[in-house]
């Protein structure tokens, strides 16, 4: 299972990916890996407005989560659209409603078991991973309201930004 770990955290490097499955590189185990949004020192580069060195080094050394047999084992009543995309379906995004919070349970690789309670967008990448575990895709939970698929190139013509909805 640690060279399992090892070749999923190694493709979600290559792919610059938030999240990867088992199943997604061939392999039937209920084994995901999470990378924290900012973990990434490309990502906290990006950030608007940007963070200071301090902050960033901090950021780049979050380890990401390795979890075996994850399972979402409760949800806020709350929820949450969003778009998302998946290496499994390259350049194509899809507005998804996912709830906002979930209740977390999943083995570490050192067989500690683990409970947590996820928010945001954490819950948004934790809930579309364990989905590759179910065999169900985004494109499975797209908003029925919503545009479809978008490819990457048009993305930006459907994205509101909060300065768009304030003005008349």
């Amino acid at each position: 299972t640690r060279r399992l770990a090892r070749q999923l955290l190694a493709t979600l490097d290559v792919h610059d990916a938030l999240g990867l499955s088992a199943p997604q590189i061939g392999v039937s185990l209920r084994v995901i890996v999470i990378r924290d949004l900012f973990n990434r020192l490309d990502s906290a580069l990006s950030l608007d407005p940007p963070l200071g060195e301090v902050h960033r080094a901090h950021l780049s050394r979050v380890p990401p989560i390795v979890a075996v047999n994850p399972m979402v084992t409760g949800h806020s009543d709350t929820y949450d659209d969003d778009w998302e995309s998946c290496l499994s379906v390259p350049a194509l995004h899809g507005l998804v409603r996912r709830p906002r919070d979930v209740h977390i349970r999943y083995t570490t690789l050192e067989g500690e078991a683990v409970e947590v309670m996820c928010s945001g967008y954490g819950a948004r990448v934790f809930q579309h991973e364990v989905d590759h575990l179910e065999g169900i895709l985004f494109l499975d939970r797209l908003m029925k309201d919503g545009p479809g698929l978008v490819h990457e190139g048009e993305l930006e013509h459907y994205i509101v930004s909060d300065a768009d909805k304030a003005s008349p």
